[in-house]
């Protein structure tokens, strides 16, 4: 029977990649039984009347080697059938061998982790975190804005300095008026801060010989507004006076799912006042949002037109809203641009057709301001991928595996990082100089193993052309 397997280990050799001793060669073996799963390992089993449990019953059952026919034969099947060659280096990491037999389950693994493929997770309103804020509007903490309308039941402060000493506190009464002594009611309810301050100081500082007169707003009176539309908390809201949308939707719990946040109307009088755009103040102009609110206004939320959601390479992962005439360009420029590793060209688009069908379709980043979106659709940036990796592979007994800068010819890239780190700072203890091996991409995507004398490389004496995605594979001496 052992006969049988020394001539079933012979038989499925094909070329003799390294040498690894026979202790090395029967624990390969022993440790993976699914190298006899191989096609060409059941065929020859077949062929000979050799069961599989037969071949690792005489294997597991051989400690030392008796023959050099059975080292050969035994070093021989580690090479064919073997689905990792172990190049194992002093932090104990293994490289596979790169014309090591793969099962589906390698094989299919593989697949997956060279593929640039769809990472998505789930994304929320740009504006959601900002309404979820639980700080209300601290209105002594702020200065009184030169617009500021002055309501009744304001209280005003005066400061009356400059040979007179004197502060006053004045609450606007129910006529519009607050009450000085020696002055008598002075009106002051529907003006704006800066002028009822200029009317004060002329008359306060003719009342007292040309004294300093200082004003300001030290209690602000309620208002009552209305909001309506798709809010999460419609109603009636008693505010402060000081307060501006973003206060009363901070207070009401923000817009609802399709809520807009980039078309907020203010109806006073009966008439549309403004119309608020949000982002406005997220993406830090603030143009607009500051309006104050006053007592009757209503603020109407209307459906959002547009809800467009990006993920990938890009810094801001969210659902953002968006007004006509916005197109990809000003989506991802909500989104905070580009990582550094996004593709250009691999912008992908799904979304839907008249509410018929899905529709898919890609974009570049030099054709994204006339790109235009429909409600609904995601966009995913995808990363750099392999084609665009400008990379050679260095693994095996070195001291820094992983990728390097493709240069122009293996000699020149070995002799620059020799140059750089000397010999020990390239290549760990052991290492075998006298072979190596470098695995290449055809222009059809096949595969093409070629072997060299990495001495002879090092030296200048021989050298190779390197291209991208070039694999170079340093070994052990056994």
């Amino acid at each position: 029977m052992f006969k049988k397997v020394l001539l079933l280990l012979i038989a499925l050799s094909v070329c003799v990649i390294a040498q690894p001793t026979q202790s090395q060669a029967i624990q390969m073996i022993k440790s993976n039984p699914a190298l006899l799963n191989t096609p060409q390992a059941q065929a020859e089993m077949a062929k000979r009347g050799v069961s599989k449990s037969a071949v690792l019953q005489k294997v597991n059952e051989t400690t030392t080697a008796t023959s050099t026919q059975s080292i050969e034969a035994t070093n021989e099947i580690v090479d064919q059938a073997s689905t990792e060659t172990i190049v194992q280096t002093k932090d104990t990491k293994i490289y596979s061998n790169p014309l090591a037999y793969k099962g589906n389950t390698a094989r299919l693994k593989e697949i997956k982790s060279n593929q640039n493929t769809i990472s998505t997770k789930s994304l929320t309103r740009f504006s959601k975190t900002f309404f979820t804020n639980k700080n209300s509007l601290n209105s002594s903490s702020l200065p009184v804005p030169s617009y500021y309308i002055i309501n009744k039941n304001d209280t005003i402060s005066i400061w009356i300095y400059g040979g007179v000493n004197k502060n006053i506190e004045a609450v606007v009464d129910n006529n519009g008026n607050i009450n000085i002594d020696t002055l008598g009611p002075i009106k002051v309810a529907g003006l704006e801060f800066f002028e009822a301050s200029k009317i004060l100081k002329s008359q306060l500082s003719s009342a007292f010989g040309g004294a300093k007169i200082a004003v300001n707003i030290s209690s602000y009176s309620t208002i009552q507004v209305t909001l309506t539309g798709d809010v999460n908390g419609a109603g009636v809201y008693n505010i402060a006076s000081l307060s501006t949308i973003k206060d009363l939707l901070i207070v009401s719990g923000g817009v609802k799912a399709n809520g807009s946040v980039r078309d907020i109307f203010i109806k006073r009088d009966g008439k549309i006042l403004k119309s608020i755009d949000f982002y406005e103040l997220l993406t830090g102009k603030n143009d607009g949002v500051s309006t104050l609110l006053r007592s009757g206004d209503i603020i109407f939320v209307p459906k959002a037109n547009k809800i467009v959601a990006i993920d990938g390479a890009i810094n801001t992962p969210a659902l953002f809203e968006l007004k006509n005439g916005d197109n990809l360009d000003k989506l991802i420029s909500y989104a905070g641009g580009l990582k550094p590793n996004a593709s250009k060209s691999g912008i992908k688009i799904q979304g839907f057709d008249a509410n018929e069908k899905s529709v898919v379709s890609s974009a570049n980043l030099k054709d994204a301001k006339s790109k235009i979106l429909n409600n609904s659709d995601r966009v995913y940036v995808y990363s750099i991928d392999a084609v665009h990796k400008k990379s050679i592979y260095l693994y095996g007994n070195v001291v820094r595996p992983g990728n390097r800068d493709v240069t122009s010819s293996l000699s020149s890239l070995l002799k620059n990082e020799i140059a750089t780190f000397g010999l020990k700072g390239v290549f760990l203890e052991n290492t075998l100089f006298t072979y190596a091996m470098i695995k290449s991409k055809n222009d059809d995507l096949t595969t093409i193993i070629g072997r060299f004398n990495l001495a002879e490389i090092i030296a200048g004496k021989k050298d190779i052309q390197l291209k991208t995605d070039d694999e170079i594979y340093i070994y052990l001496i056994n």
